[in-house]
């Protein structure tokens, strides 16, 4: 059965609502790209379409999509090697403003990653999609209290220690480069200036490449280590800017390296987290971006 235009009409203006949701629940993009698209045909293969109700519907559907992916995705990762970092949605060009301010900020989405799968959901809906409780509850099959209980743990949890004003996208890029020239010049006092002390550097390599298997703590450990690995590439390293999730990231290549993607969690204060993305499989897209005007 052919859709009706106006009900394909309301599906795009509901689409990018429901990928930043999906994007929230599964950190992978890709995934998140595939939940929309069978929320799609879902919707698609309706005997009739109710466009009034279609919020409602399409996040209802979304959600269970994404449930159901979680708990399949919760079996491999018991067994993938070390820290899992979700997947960045990478540009070559910084973006309108915008753009960046609808952007989820990456150390957010590792945050979300910490929560539970019903954590996620109940929060999805309650603040993507504006559900009322009583909703919530009927929807996941849980009592009402339970809940706002759970929004209210999960709020608890991706609440961040940072005491500072988030850095702009300016003072953030600064950071960065300050951060590189430190790294590469192997001068400790300088990192150390740029961290808070209790910042914490994770490092994913699923297993492919060499790669802190445990996140690392404190900046004096987290300086050092940085300054170990950067000591041991030989020869020069190709530095490519890019935009991660909206913020400015690098991609540092070396012929004797794994290329590295590097991630800061700044505020006004410094580094609050540094995150470096390793895995082959998660950077295949990312190189492709970042070299496709060179």
């Amino acid at each position: 059965m052919n859709q009706t235009k106006p009900a394909t009409e309301t599906f795009e203006t509901y689409r990018p609502r429901l990928l930043r949701s999906a994007y929230r629940m599964t950190g992978s993009h890709a995934d998140a790209e595939d939940l929309v698209q069978e929320t799609w045909l879902r919707w698609h293969g309706r005997e009739a379409a109710q466009p009034e109700h279609a919020g409602a519907w399409l996040s209802r559907v979304l959600v269970n999509l994404c449930l159901d992916y979680l708990k399949s995705a919760a079996k491999k990762r018991e067994q993938y090697p070390g820290p899992w970092l979700p997947e960045p949605v990478v540009a070559a060009s910084e973006g309108t403003e915008a753009e960046r301010n609808h952007a989820l900020d990456y150390g957010m989405l590792v945050l979300w990653d910490q929560l539970n799968p019903m954590e996620r959901a109940v929060l999805i809906l309650r603040e993507s999609f504006d559900y009322a409780f009583r909703d919530i509850a009927e929807q996941l099959d849980i009592k009402e209290a339970h809940a706002r209980q759970i929004a209210r743990r999960a709020r608890q949890r991706l609440q961040t220690d940072s005491q500072g004003k988030p850095a702009g996208p300016g003072r953030h890029r600064a950071i960065l480069n300050q951060f590189l020239n430190a790294c590469q010049s192997g001068d400790l006092q300088a990192l150390l200036a740029l961290f808070h002390q209790d910042i914490t550097l994770t490092a994913d390599g699923g297993g492919k490449v060499v790669s802190a298997l445990r996140p690392i703590y404190g900046a004096d450990r987290v300086s050092r280590f940085l300054i170990g690995i950067f000591g041991k590439i030989q020869g020069p390293i190709a530095v490519k800017p890019l935009w991660a999730n909206g913020q400015a990231a690098l991609l540092i290549e070396a012929d004797d390296h794994s290329p590295t993607l590097v991630m800061l969690a700044c505020d006004d204060q410094g580094v609050r987290r540094c995150f470096l993305l390793r895995n082959p499989d998660k950077l295949a897209r990312l190189a492709r971006i970042a070299h496709k005007d060179s």
